[in-house]
């Protein structure tokens, strides 16, 4: 495995921005889904402006809806190993493959970017 041998453990990272459709309640069916679906160890981070019951990173801009998603490019956000998953992610399966990624960085592919303009 990528992480194997490694001393950094794993970090499953989300955002929870307040004022949006999302809440608390979201971050902690996400943590309980990762801890479900991942067998390698890891640390479940939300950087956020609310108050929550796992860590927490605060957000430092009051940028709007999913602007504050940027912040995960943040200097010393990321620090080592790093799986960012929207707060929207339904896991159906085990992600362990994901922390065996052999890339420093990798996004997904928009999938269905017809309903972008341009």
């Amino acid at each position: 495995m990528y992480l194997e041998g490694r001393s950094m453990t794993l970090t499953v990272l989300t955002v929870l921005k307040s004022g949006g459709e999302y809440t608390p309640e979201w971050v902690y069916k996400l943590e309980k889904a990762v801890l479900r679906h991942l067998s390698v160890p890891h640390r479940f981070k939300c950087l956020s402006d609310v108050a929550l019951q796992c860590e927490t990173i605060a957000l430092a801009h009051d940028w709007p809806g999913w602007w504050s998603k940027i912040e995960v490019f943040r200097p010393g956000i990321v620090t080592g190993p790093t799986l960012y998953l929207d707060l929207d992610t339904v896991l159906v399966g085990s992600i362990d493959r994901l922390a065996d990624f052999p890339e420093d960085f990798a996004m997904m592919r928009n999938l269905n970017a017809s309903w972008m303009p341009g």
